[in-house]
């Protein structure tokens, strides 16, 4: 693996940048002392490596001193199109050679001092033409890294339109009759109905063997649901399959179906990672959607989370939901943002992605100040369900 040395290099520090799948393999001790979050786990990235097409290599960058990785920013170069909405609808969908930013990529020392070397490290990549763009995944808002994204490129290259999102999570404190108290009557009296109304069975799915019928089951789910129509949620697909059967062999899978009357009714899908419970995939029948099947099922899997004694924190993933709010006890912000290159090609996609970006964040502001914004969305949700 070659060390690179340029203008972003401080004199306390070494630079390598792995860029095919041996020189990652190099990085593994280092990698797995600093990984933190299930998404950045050097074997879940080399298994969505493997399973996606439009992703050409890796780009991972480590910052050493003393023989010692302090740092890493876990990337990869892919090409593929770029999603520009407003709202749910795409507006624009131009192709880019992106290179992205995974979410929980930065390991180890995230300090200001490090961010900033990453960030030029980046924009060099950008500079000799190795992508279009950069991407990043949902920072948090108070990271160094977003500042110095923020501030390091120039005018023509910096993100103009730059959305924050809310991210949650459940401390498992007390027990399950404390966290009970959070959810309002009217839902458990709904779900205490359906449990008493139905032939209602709850199944959670850990093992290899188990994949198979999983995948098989949640899909008859999924298919009907909005996530669905919106081209987003489960598929089953190589990529899911593989992502399961790994998380599985490690000990990580929690998947939860809710069956009435044998059929696969509701599903949640989970990884268990270093005390935490990261929630993933998640979908319900929609003919069953006034006995609350989603809210039912998510009791039954945070009763579950509450009998494992390892378990500290259950985080509900990106975007924000009301039933989220409504369960939560912590939150931050994060934003997901872009640095363009220089080129002519980056220039272009800036300007497309200034443009639409404005008018979505001014249309959301406005629906917000409206207080239409969950009308909106339901509405548009049931106009997806059950289109495949």
């Amino acid at each position: 693996m070659k060390t690179e040395f340029g203008k972003a290099a401080e004199p306390d520090f070494s630079i390598v940048t792995a860029r095919n799948n041996q020189e990652v393999e190099l990085l593994r001790t280092a990698w797995q002392r600093l990984q933190w979050h299930p998404n950045a786990d050097i074997d879940f990235y080399l298994t969505v490596l493997a399973s996606r097409p439009e992703i050409l290599r890796p780009h991972v960058i480590a910052l050493g001193s003393n023989g010692d990785v302090k740092a890493m920013l876990i990337g990869r170069i892919e090409e593929r199109a770029l999603d520009f909405k407003v709202g749910y609808k795409t507006v624009l969908r131009p192709k880019a050679r992106v290179l992205t930013i995974i979410y929980g990529g930065i390991l180890g020392d995230a300090s200001p001092g490090v961010c900033r070397i990453l960030i030029k490290i980046l924009m060099e990549a950008l500079n000799k033409g190795e992508a279009d763009m950069i991407a990043f995944s949902h920072v948090d808002i108070n990271s160094p890294l977003l500042s110095f994204g923020k501030t390091l490129p120039n005018f023509l290259q910096r993100d103009y339109a730059i959305g924050v999102n809310a991210h949650l999570k459940i401390n498992l404190t007390g027990t399950m009759e404390d966290f009970l108290r959070r959810v309002e009557r009217n839902t458990r009296r709904i779900c205490r109905k359906f449990e008493r109304e139905e032939q209602v069975q709850v199944k959670c799915f850990s093992s290899v063997e188990d994949v198979k019928i999983l995948c098989n089951d949640i899909e008859q789910i999924a298919k009907t649901t909005y996530h669905r129509g919106l081209g987003v949620g489960f598929v089953y697909n190589n990529e899911n399959e593989n992502i399961l059967v790994l998380s599985a062999i490690n000990g990580w899978l929690r998947g939860y179906v809710l069956y009435v009357g044998g059929r696969p009714c509701s599903f949640w899908l989970a990884t268990l990672y270093k005390k935490t419970a990261h929630t993933g995939f998640t979908g319900y029948l929609p003919e069953y959607q006034h006995y609350k099947p989603g809210a039912l099922l998510f009791l039954k899997m945070i009763e579950d989370f509450y009998r494992m004694p390892n378990l500290e924190s259950v985080d509900l993933g990106f975007g924000d939901a009301l039933y989220k709010r409504q369960y939560c006890d912590h939150s931050w912000e994060e934003v997901s943002f872009y640095i363009y290159s220089r080129s002519f090609r980056g220039l272009r996609l800036n300007i497309g992605r200034t443009v639409v970006g404005f008018i979505d964040l001014n249309l959301r502001r406005f629906v917000k100040n409206l207080k239409l914004e969950a009308k909106i969305k339901k509405i548009w949700r049931l106009s997806k369900a059950g289109k495949d």
